[in-house]
């Protein structure tokens, strides 16, 4: 996740700023990616027969707080160093 975030710093600032996730499709699809191939994303979800992909990714906590995570001064998602 580290590295989608990291790869796609512009687009994560402005979907966590409130823009459209679909605006961002490379982000968008890496992040699809992951959650698909990770097997968490539901099939039904998956294919948009059961809810909408961006909606369901943008539902996801971990992607825009992180599971272990910290905020610099300027507001931007850090990784916790152990």
């Amino acid at each position: 996740m580290w590295k989608i975030i990291r790869e796609h710093k512009a687009a994560y600032d402005a979907v966590y700023n409130g823009a459209d996730l679909m605006d961002y499709p490379e982000f968008f699809q890496a992040l699809y990616d992951y959650f698909v191939f990770g097997g968490e994303m539901p099939y039904g979800v998956a294919k948009a027969r059961f809810g909408d992909p961006a909606e369901w990714i943008m539902d996801r906590s971990e992607v825009w707080h992180g599971p272990s995570s910290s905020w610099d001064a300027g507001g931007h998602l850090m990784p916790r160093i152990e």
